[in-house]
């Protein structure tokens, strides 16, 4: 069958990554031992360069790809050509359609009925309440809130000013949650702390990251964190320009701000991305999972340099608590006070 390559540009900075089996529920690594290995997809609603939920959904395309899978990926995807694509995809015959972010729940369903020869991957959201999922259909809700409850902890022990600001791209269910665990977090060390919210309305546009995150640092913020892809490394950089602390997201981003970096949240995308097609081989693709810290899928990085010794031990203490199940962090998809 016909399996065209979609190849937009290379970016020749990234690197491979290597396939980690978590825990939880297994992971199977999938078993390339001939040219019939199998094909896989990728369509992505940012660029690959953004240097984080894009880039980590690349990277596990390249391991698919060393792998000896049929590779194929098309980024900066409007969400009103997600059906198509997909469906493009699956008249092509691939074996993995992966559609990542929570813009492609509906679609996945809908083209997933009319292939079941594809199997598609929803990398961030649920079906409909009620509605049942075809079994060629997964998706992943990742419990990235675990990792902003740990940042939010951070960020309450570390704040002088008693102020500690979050720069979000849009209010989804995802973002929403990382926020409420965040002021839960920061709330549960420092009762008095007050915690600023901006929407920056966009993924992908640094300078609109710099400018909502400037304004959180005039009104007091002197710790940040951003959940806005791209967007988010223009907050970054307003951190590190005024001297205020900073915590990345999705990928470890503390070359930015080496001696003002906290942590980053860090969600796993690639090693999940590159679980998917063990599950397809051994029978086990299909459903919800929801990966997190125990899993190994989302955690923090290492704490940076302004980190004390006594504040290292309480967020880490609280990580294991959180891996072992005697720590819950609520999942609140709605903004809270």
């Amino acid at each position: 069958m016909s399996k065209k390559r979609i190849r937009l540009w290379v970016i020749s900075m990234l690197v491979m990554v290597s396939v980690v089996t978590a825990c939880g529920p297994s992971t199977p690594e999938p078993t390339a031992e001939s040219e019939a290995a199998g094909s896989v997809a990728l369509i992505l609603p940012g660029p690959i360069g953004d240097q984080g939920w894009n880039t980590k959904a690349y990277l596990a395309l390249q391991e698919y790809e060393k792998q000896g899978y049929e590779t194929a990926y098309v980024d900066e995807v409007p969400d009103a050509d997600n059906e198509s694509h997909l469906r493009s995809y699956a008249e092509q015959g691939y074996d993995l359609i992966v559609g990542h972010g929570f813009t492609f729940v509906d679609q996945a369903i809908r083209v997933g009925l009319e292939y079941p020869d594809s199997n598609f991957f929803v990398t961030a959201g649920l079906p409909p309440e009620g509605e049942d999922i075809p079994p060629n259909v997964s998706f992943m809700q990742y419990k990235s809130e675990q990792g902003c409850y740990l940042a939010g902890m951070l960020a309450g022990l570390m704040t002088e000013t008693n102020i500690i600001g979050y720069v979000g791209a849009q209010s989804t269910p995802i973002c929403l949650a990382d926020l409420a665990a965040y002021k839960l977090g920061a709330r549960e060390v420092n009762p008095d702390v007050e915690i600023m919210t901006v929407w920056a309305g966009d993924w992908a546009d640094p300078a609109k990251g710099r400018e909502t995150a400037l304004t959180l640092i005039d009104n007091g913020a002197d710790v940040l964190i951003h959940d806005a892809d791209l967007t988010g490394t223009g907050a970054l950089q307003a951190g590190k320009e005024r001297g205020v602390y900073v915590i990345g997201m999705i990928d470890d981003q503390s070359e930015i701000a080496p001696d003002l970096f906290l942590t980053s949240v860090l969600v796993d995308v690639s090693t999940a991305i590159a679980a998917q097609m063990g599950f397809v081989e051994t029978g086990t693709f299909g459903g919800v999972w929801k990966p997190g810290i125990a899993d190994d899928i989302v955690g923090i990085a290492p704490l940076g340099p302004a980190v004390s010794d006594d504040v290292a031990k309480q967020i880490l203490e609280r990580q294991q608590e959180i891996s072992d199940g005697t720590f819950e962090v609520p999942s609140i998809y709605e903004e809270i006070d």
